[in-house]
């Protein structure tokens, strides 16, 4: 391997990572997302919302959230159901 001299490289870091900062902003865009990509979106920022960690969260409302999504979406009440543990 050869070695490379941090001389060269002091000026290719941070044009790298300014490209790579100006890729994620845009990505990050809702604005310029397609309808599918805001769905995902809106989806995903929904179960964010949700606190599901172990110790104080609430899976069974995340799963609740996507099963009036999914029948919002024209999907039978009858084929979607969630299920907590027993008591």
């Amino acid at each position: 391997m050869l070695p490379i001299s941090t001389a060269v490289l002091r000026p290719v870091i941070p044009g790298a990572l300014l490209m790579l900062c100006g890729a994620l902003a845009s990505a990050a865009e809702p604005d310029t997302l397609n309808g599918q990509q805001r769905f995902a979106r809106e989806v995903y920022q929904e179960l964010v919302q949700i606190n599901t960690t172990a110790s104080v969260g609430d899976t069974y409302q995340a799963a609740q959230a996507m099963a009036a999504r999914t029948c919002r979406a024209g999907i039978d009440g009858g084929r979607v159901g969630s299920c907590a543990p027993s008591s």
